[in-house]
């Protein structure tokens, strides 16, 4: 549950550091349990309009539209391909199992930002190579990209990477640099993001007096 809403989290301050300040559309490739809360989270950031949705696997789909429709003020709309999806939204998410890209130069308009987070392990991938290379990709890791993320999973290496979101967060390396760049940002989730939210959950649940004490010593 903790790492589901931090990885949402971190997906949705990488799509407001990106994305052109006047995205009005997202578009999720993936309607699993991330593809929701990605969702849920880029609406806390952004004023979201429109979205679109699809998956391979209908009824998911359909669970996945009555939900948003219930909880989210925001029109649902169900694209036939992923294709379709990523070429309506200004965000694009894709969060997948797919171990073959599917989104390629074309796919998508220019100023498109793009969250991947499906590739986390060996021989995972959902954005093409050419895609990847012709556009500006930020890492929440770079050296994890390239052994298991979006970038190795594809061939690539360190020459596709343009910085990494803790760089462009801090004002060390510059993030998009025109309204027509298509930004990437790939994420493998990173342990020590647990790590901090855990901290201030318990810390939280500390001070309410919530939650059971448990000694490990014992």
């Amino acid at each position: 549950h903790l790492t589901a809403r931090r990885t949402a989290a971190a997906g949705a301050v990488g799509a407001d550091t990106l994305a052109r300040p006047d995205c009005e559309t997202v578009s999720i490739i993936g309607c699993g349990v991330q593809g929701h809360a990605q969702l849920a989270w880029m609406l806390k950031i952004r004023p979201i309009k429109q979205i679109f949705v699809y998956d391979t696997v209908p009824g998911q789909v359909q669970a996945f539209v009555k939900r948003a429709r219930s909880e989210f003020d925001v029109p649902v709309e169900i694209c036939d391909s992923a294709k379709q999806a990523a070429g309506k939204g200004d965000i694009v998410v894709t969060a997948t199992w797919a171990r073959e890209p599917f989104l390629f130069c074309g796919d998508v308009r220019p100023g498109t930002h793009i969250t991947t987070l499906g590739p986390d392990g060996p021989g995972e991938a959902e954005v093409g190579a050419d895609l990847l290379a012709a556009s500006l990709f930020f890492a929440d890791d770079a050296d994890l990209q390239i052994e298991m993320g979006a970038i190795g999973g594809v061939g690539l290496g360190a020459e596709a990477i343009s910085a990494t979101i803790g760089e462009v967060l801090a004002g060390k390396k510059t993030g998009r640099q025109s309204p027509d760049d298509i930004t990437i940002y790939g994420m493998v989730g990173l342990p020590f993001e647990d790590l901090a939210a855990g901290w201030l959950v318990y810390n939280k649940a500390l001070k309410s007096g919530t939650g059971t004490q448990v000694d490990l010593a014992a």
